[in-house]
């Protein structure tokens, strides 16, 4: 008797076309929830912060310090423009928490360097 192997489910995955994918990236690009943004899929100053950061976080010496100052550069950048033009109240105030950031960041280095 030969056994006959039952059907392949498909992966959600490979059930995604090209549509589909241009869907989630507007989505993304426009925050969700629709009606009240709070995530966001990171824009290019964040990406830097957080590339940046990760550098920082696994390297020593001059790469650590250059690549601390890429993460404070990249999240001011991103900070005033979530402040000066996010998309709600919310938005606004990650900006400011950013900012927050920046100066301790950038006071914890002035206080280790003198």
């Amino acid at each position: 008797m030969t056994r006959i192997a039952p059907p392949r489910r498909s992966s959600k995955l490979s059930s995604i076309n090209s549509s589909m994918l241009k869907a989630l990236w507007e989505r993304g690009q426009r925050g969700w929830p629709a009606r009240f943004p709070v995530v966001q899929v990171p824009n290019a100053p964040l990406s830097v912060a957080l590339g940046g950061w990760l550098t920082a976080e696994l390297t020593v010496g001059p790469t650590h310090a250059y690549a601390r100052v890429v993460f404070v550069a990249g999240l001011s950048a991103w900070a005033w423009g979530e402040v000066t033009s996010g998309s709600n109240w919310f938005r606004r105030a990650l900006g400011v928490a950013g900012f927050v950031i920046v100066v301790a960041s950038v006071g914890s280095g002035l206080q280790a360097g003198g």
